[in-house]
């Protein structure tokens, strides 16, 4: 049998039984947990935990071969966030500087976008080790979080001093001529954010496995405000060039203080 936890720990999923059976146990003075409850396809566990913030009230088992969905509001409202801090640069920027703008910005967004590939295929990789490792070697998981952030960081420096030096023909070459000088310059200043997104995939690995998704959640809502006002302050007097700064500006906290409570 495989404890999926223990009575008593902080809880941030709830879980939904999609195959096979689990026990519930509580404890009994002396005796220590006895089964109580014996949950089947469709049950559901966990929920007091993640509505009300409260500790498990009782310990959980699985009886065989489980399939689960587990469920995080907390996830899902960070996810929300997250995705606000990064594509409202695009919104706002075509709607205080125009069109042609816009443009500009999101011909050098689409890069950035196309070269994540790179840290998902790592992280992914990664992960089912940082989960494991996260429940039960400590210092394993401190190695593969060093290993991964030498590996991320060895591939995005070289990156990012690559195409900040050729933004401007690569812009050119990519997207036509009128792109080459105004795509290259914001290329130029919102690049570096690749540094931090490389390294917020790990962070983000980190943030399930060790059970900070309260604290996660709000590191990203601060962060998509932040990105809202940055924006409203950059964008006007200097249009794409603004937003491109304001996501580098707002990426590398939102990194940072996600690292720093893992």
């Amino acid at each position: 049998d495989t404890v999926l936890f223990t009575e008593g720990d902080e809880g941030q999923f709830f879980y939904i039984i999609n195959r096979g059976q689990v026990r519930v146990l509580r404890a009994a003075g002396r005796r220590g947990p006895q089964p109580v409850a014996t949950l089947v396809p469709g049950d559901f566990f966990g929920e007091r935990s993640l509505l009300y913030g409260r500790k498990r009230s009782a310990s959980i088992e699985t009886v065989s071969e489980v399939e689960l969905l587990r469920l995080s509001i907390p996830l899902g409202l960070g996810a929300i966030a997250v995705a606000v801090y990064y594509r409202i640069n695009s919104i706002l920027v075509y709607q205080i500087s125009g069109s042609e703008e816009a443009g500009y910005y999101a011909a050098a967004q689409k890069l950035v976008d196309q070269v994540q590939i790179v840290p998902i295929a790592i992280v992914g990789a990664l992960f089912p080790l940082i989960s494991e490792a996260a429940k039960t070697n400590p210092e394993r998981l401190r190695r593969f979080v060093a290993s991964g952030w030498e590996i991320l960081l060895g591939l995005a420096l070289p990156i990012v001093t690559i195409v900040i030096a050729v933004a401007h023909p690569l812009s050119g070459l990519l997207f036509g001529e009128q792109f080459r000088g105004p795509t290259g310059t914001v290329l130029m200043l919102v690049w570096p954010v690749v540094i931090a997104i490389f390294l917020g995939y790990l962070a983000g690995a980190l943030v399930p496995a060790i059970n900070l998704l309260k604290v996660w959640t709000v590191i990203v809502f601060a962060g998509a405000a932040f990105s809202v006002v940055i924006n409203l302050i950059l964008i006007p007097p200097f249009g794409a060039d603004g937003a491109a700064v304001a996501t580098v500006a707002t990426e590398f906290p939102v990194m940072a203080a996600t690292l720093i409570v893992a």
